[in-house]
């Protein structure tokens, strides 16, 4: 490593050392006085090692001045935890030197507040809060308050089939116009979705650029959670309506927002490059967009660069980007004291690169090769050589880091016992290093002691499933269920899914299904959606059962009330159990009342081992979920297949954000703690570590072992 390298380095881990030990302090969840710090009285810790005055240093030999400097860290460490006096004394001069510093603009200020390391903070809400940074958003929070009637929002996506363009946005243009804030929401069995997210995800065949240009024309405005959904949507590729979303976008285009199952905080700039669209994250860059910088991401963001398009447009993108400095070119081993202790398996690497269709991703020399292909050599070296830099500062406001740096470290000197004063100076130590040093020591100690990352595949599973889209045989499946494990338990929830495909594909086989939904289609585009209800009461051609369930759906899917109900009631208790699952889906617990009046087997379990209880979990469904405990359905079926009821709700809260009431709901029933949500349980950890810390404590999971009761 080059002088100047390990110069700008050193820069970069003073200043990131003083400002992420102060946010450590600001964790604590309560209000904070400005109490001065000269009336604090500090008690010395018995504990840590005293270092001989400084006029009897010189007489040590080498080896006991090392042995005793070395102790300063340890005895630093000791103190903290313990003296509430010290930590809220430097929680007076954060506020002093960095929040409240008249010195310094609020543009200024805030700047050097990224540029020096806030954000590398993990836990530290109370102190974020502080800050005047752009705002976090909740995107499960932004559905819009017009929900639409399902049946007029199937009448549009459904039969304006062959009609223009102009005729589909007359028809938008009333509905969008009385809506509040001109956004329509769908609430689709028990899933609510914006109109605009229902509109991407639909069958391509159905011409929905068309939908989608009629709907924008039609006044549409888009917010956040929508403008996300395009970003991940194919429809990112289709400039007329990649224009049209981003000029019906209505927010902030600042604002910052996490992703599900990521402890990242993201901004639009660095949502897009994420999803490898690395010309939508140069338009959000040329509209001011900032990105945040979390090392961890950044360094994640460099190895997708090798799968951006090689285009001219490309190319220009990601130079813009790579000199705003959105990317850092260091490696791992550079940047070890950021990071959390995570253990990430060859094996689980390899499936995920594999389910994308793309080769494993290499290291730092298949990113400076990718970027020579681009830029040619000496281009592509000099671009890495400039992101060593890692500091954005000006050199006047690098200037006033440095003083606030200086100013900062003698105030949080001087409040250290007398004892640790002289040895930090006989010892010629960096307070600031010491200090950062303290705060990831603190916070590794707290978080590895629950976190261990969810290994989703590993070899055992993987020389059992040798084909991830073949049948299991009734072996392979009782030596996965005997594991446990997260990854087995992944394996046969595949497993399940493919047989319940392969099943109803089968019914629907039995006759000619496709002249039936053909059909269906026919009468929907002509008639409208009445009249199929009309066809199949009197279609003497469809199976009687099958007829039935044709009727069941599209009441349950245009959410209408269920008419002649007790034509539904089915002698085969499977049929009864699906339907019930239809009402749960829905959310329509007031409906399975009805199934109970009539002596229906609430606690019938299908195949896999799964009851009703589950389905509820699975479809976030509370009220149907209450209703079903209420009634004493059971709690944990023995021979579940795959993933069970507490596997489903706390991967919900990984992937989904969801909140951990059902969590809560089946283990204070009784719910049985095993291996694998042992294995979730410390993955969540990283992003709700206080939550997880306290299942833990409150239902005893031993912390020195992976597996618990089986």
């Amino acid at each position: 490593m080059s002088l100047l390298r390990k110069l700008l380095l050193l820069l970069a881990l003073v200043l990131l050392s003083y400002v992420v030990f102060s946010v450590y302090f600001y964790s604590a969840d309560r209000a904070f006085t400005n109490t001065t710090t000269s009336n604090i009285e500090i008690t010395e810790s018995p504990n840590y090692e005293v270092l001989t005055p400084s006029t009897q240093a010189t007489e040590l030999n080498n080896e006991a001045l090392t042995s005793q400097c070395s102790g300063f860290q340890t005895a630093l460490e000791s103190i903290y935890p313990n003296s509430e006096s010290l930590r809220q004394a430097h929680l007076n001069l954060v506020e002093q030197w960095i929040l409240k510093n008249s010195d310094l603009s609020t543009q200024v200020r805030d700047k050097i507040a990224a540029s020096i390391g806030l954000q590398y903070a993990y836990r530290d809400i109370e102190f974020v809060r502080h800050l005047r940074l752009p705002i976090n958003i909740d995107l499960a929070a932004q559905q819009p308050e017009t929900i639409i009637n399902t049946k007029t929002a199937m009448d549009i996506l459904f039969t304006n089939r062959g009609k223009s363009l102009d005729n589909i946005r007359e028809k938008l243009k009333p509905i969008v116009a009385s809506a509040i804030g001109n956004r329509l929401q769908i609430q689709m069995r028990n899933e609510s979705r914006t109109f605009f997210g229902a509109m991407l995800e639909r069958d391509r065949k159905r011409d929905n650029a068309k939908y989608l240009n009629a709907l924008l024309d039609a006044g549409y405005k888009i917010k956040l959670l929508e403008l996300t959904e395009f970003i991940v949507s194919s429809f990112s590729k289709d400039e007329n309506i990649k224009q049209l979303t981003l000029n019906a976008y209505t927010d902030d285009l600042n604002y910052r927002f996490s992703a599900p199952d990521s402890a990242h905080t993201m901004t639009l700039v660095l949502f897009s490059l994420h999803h490898e669209e690395a010309e939508l994250a140069d338009y959000f860059l040329s509209q001011g967009v900032d990105f945040n910088t979390d090392i961890n991401l950044r360094h994640d963001l460099t190895q997708k660069i090798p799968y951006f398009p090689i285009s001219a447009s490309a190319n220009l993108a990601l130079e813009n980007l790579l000199n705003a400095g959105v990317f850092l070119f260091t490696s791992a081993a550079d940047n070890k004291y950021l990071e959390v202790d995570v253990v990430n398996t060859e094996s689980t690497n390899k499936r995920y690169e594999q389910e994308r269709g793309r080769p494993p991703l290499g290291g730092e020399t298949s990113l400076l090769d990718n970027l020579v292909e681009r830029f040619g050599e000496s281009k592509a070296k000099a671009m890495m050589a400039r992101q060593t830099q890692t500091d954005l500062l000006s050199e006047d406001e690098r200037n006033k880091a440095n003083t606030i740096l200086n100013t900062f470290l003698r105030s949080a000197i001087n409040l250290l016992p007398q004892s640790l004063q002289v040895q930090r100076q006989a010892c010629d130590l960096d307070y600031a290093k010491a200090l950062f040093s303290l705060q990831q020591t603190l916070y590794k100690k707290d978080l590895n002691r629950l976190y261990k990352a969810l290994e989703t595949w590993n070899d055992d599973v993987n020389f059992l499933v040798i084909d991830r889209y073949s049948a299991l045989e009734p072996e392979i499946v009782s030596s996965l269920m005997s594991k446990g494990s997260y990854a087995a338990k992944q394996a046969l929830e595949e497993h399940v899914q493919r047989k319940s495909i392969t099943r109803v594909r089968n019914q629907a086989e039995q006759f000619d299904s496709r002249t039936v939904f053909s059909e269906l289609d026919r009468i929907v585009e002509s008639q409208g959606i009445d009249e199929v209800f009309v066809y199949l009461r009197n279609a003497e051609d469809i199976p009687e059962e099958y007829r039935q369930s044709l009727l069941w759906n599209l009441q349950i899917s245009l959410d209408q009330k269920i008419t002649d109900f007790e034509s539904f009631l089915s002698s085969n208790p499977a049929t009864n159990f699906a339907r019930m699952v239809d009402l749960i889906g829905a959310n329509r617990a007031s409906e399975l009342v009805l199934f109970a009046e009539n002596n229906v087997n609430l606690n019938y379990t299908e195949e896999a081992g799964r009851n009703l209880l589950w389905h509820a979990v699975k479809s976030n469904a509370k009220t149907s979920f209450d209703f079903l405990i209420a009634n004493n359905v059971q709690l944990q079926p023995p021979e579940v297949i795959g993933f069970d009821a507490l596997d489903v709700a706390l991967d919900n809260v990984r992937t989904q954000n969801t909140d951990f009431y059902f969590v809560d709901k089946l283990l204070s029933s009784g719910f049985n703690i095993k291996s694998s949500h042992v294995e979730l349980l410390r993955d969540l950890a990283k992003n709700h570590y206080d939550k997880i810390a306290n299942i833990f404590e409150q239902y005893d999971i031993p912390l020195d072992q992976d597996a618990t009761n089986e």
